[in-house]
């Protein structure tokens, strides 16, 4: 599915899927294919809108407390602090353990996971890394934007207002982003992302970032970054150049609740980050897609 000619993203989910016992049940989508990085980024909006659509019934069964149990519940299950003293618990310490485990077991047993993978491929589906490498030299025609979007210009980028949330497409001067998008797609520059680049979050539970060329740094203090997906899906994909990135836990290619997936196509690369990382997955797909460097 991924190797030096094939970029198949939806194919590594499926695969994943399959070895969670899953099932995977594909979306149809448009087959048309862009013809430019404005039609691209069009079909990757379109394939977030549907996404969040299905996200909502599926977690429709659920309330917010639910919801906040998994959450929680996961990041106390899946790591802790090196550094605490470890104790021994007293019996009643170790009950109420038991029971808040319980919960969360069976609070995650009502969560159509299946569903909400098969959502994140819907979105990795329209990436579409090898049509992506071929109209990286082609710049996005303003002009061409779906009707309805809202357009606003600033110094080296593009600021949309689309179905899916703000999209912000980067020109190839340096860009330093510190906000969060739905899409993030750069087109060049050595650039800094210091907001959660490609992590999703509840303003944004299926985000992308797409970053064409130069040597980037991606530096997060936050949890869920750097294609990391928390009950739904983070995507980060970069085509080329010398990168370094930073992260702190469920990061770089993390997926909990969800898919998180982190393609680096070429440059040497530097990764360094805390715990349940790069290419780490739990009730979901995490994975780290390395190709080459």
């Amino acid at each position: 599915s991924f190797n030096k000619d094939r970029h198949n993203l939806t194919a590594l989910i499926r695969s994943g899927m399959e070895e969670l016992d899953l099932i995977y049940t594909p979306a149809k989508m448009e087959d048309n294919k862009p013809a430019d990085l404005a039609e691209y980024i069009e079909q990757v909006v379109n394939a977030i809108v549907r996404a969040d659509q299905v996200r909502s019934e599926i977690l429709s069964v659920l309330t917010p407390e639910e919801i906040e149990i998994l959450t929680a519940g996961a990041e106390a299950i899946l790591k802790e602090d090196p550094s605490a003293v470890k104790k021994e618990k007293s019996e009643e310490e170790k009950q109420n353990v038991e029971k808040s485990q319980e919960l969360f077991f069976n609070t995650a047993l009502k969560l159509d996971l299946a569903g909400l993978l098969s959502a994140g491929a819907l979105v990795a589906q329209a990436l579409d890394v090898d049509t992506l490498v071929e109209l990286k030299n082609k710049d996005p025609q303003l002009a061409r934007y779906p009707n309805g979007w809202i357009v606003r210009q600033e110094e080296n980028l593009t600021v949309l207002q689309t179905p899916a949330g703000k999209v912000l497409v980067g020109g190839k001067g340096n860009n330093v982003y510190t906000e969060d998008a739905a899409l993030i797609v750069d087109l060049g520059g050595d650039d800094v992302y210091l907001n959660h680049a490609g992590g999703s979050s509840a303003q944004f539970p299926f985000a992308v970032v797409i970053d064409l060329s130069g040597n980037d740094l991606y530096s997060s203090s936050e949890d869920f970054a750097q294609g990391a997906g928390l009950l739904g899906g983070g995507f980060l994909v970069d085509l080329e150049g010398n990168d370094r990135y930073f992260a702190r836990n469920y990061a770089q290619g993390a997926g909990v609740f969800g898919v998180g997936l982190l393609v680096d196509l070429s440059g040497n690369d530097e990764y360094k980050a805390t715990a349940a990382v790069q290419g780490a997955g739990a009730f979901g797909i995490g994975l780290l897609a390395e190709n080459g460097g």
